[in-house]
């Protein structure tokens, strides 16, 4: 059986105990982030705290889809990029195909041409 992470943490003045298996400094990382957005919308005890988790659970989430939307359109970049690059690698191949053939009946037709007749001295 694999034990948990157990993690203190503290968001916007209230302490929470955390438990998981993600690694204790990622966790206290993230509750950094959340308390620092929590703080820039409100201050501890002066808002409702749930008034200023949903804000601030907004506001993710707005970078969230933003994030995605941008991911996104980085794929479909990648991808043209890529199916580019594929057409280029064909056209490539068959360039350097058309030129090896060319070199194989050159190198025949010179070497047809330079071979010496034999000529009889008598």
């Amino acid at each position: 059986m694999v034990d948990k992470n157990i993690v203190r943490i503290k968001i916007f003045g209230i302490e929470y105990v955390l438990k998981g298996d993600a690694d204790p400094v990622a966790m206290q990382d993230l509750a950094k982030v959340v308390d620092e957005k929590m703080r820039e919308l409100g201050q501890p005890g002066t808002a409702q705290t749930h008034r200023v988790a949903i804000l601030a659970a907004f506001h993710f989430a707005d970078e969230l889809v933003k994030t995605r939307k941008a991911l996104d359109a980085e794929r479909q970049r990648f991808d043209q990029a890529a199916r580019s690059a594929a057409k280029l690698d064909i056209r490539l191949q068959s360039v350097l195909n058309e030129r090896d053939e060319s070199e194989v009946a050159a190198r025949s037709l010179f070497v047809e041409e330079a071979q010496p007749e034999l000529l009889d001295n008598d």
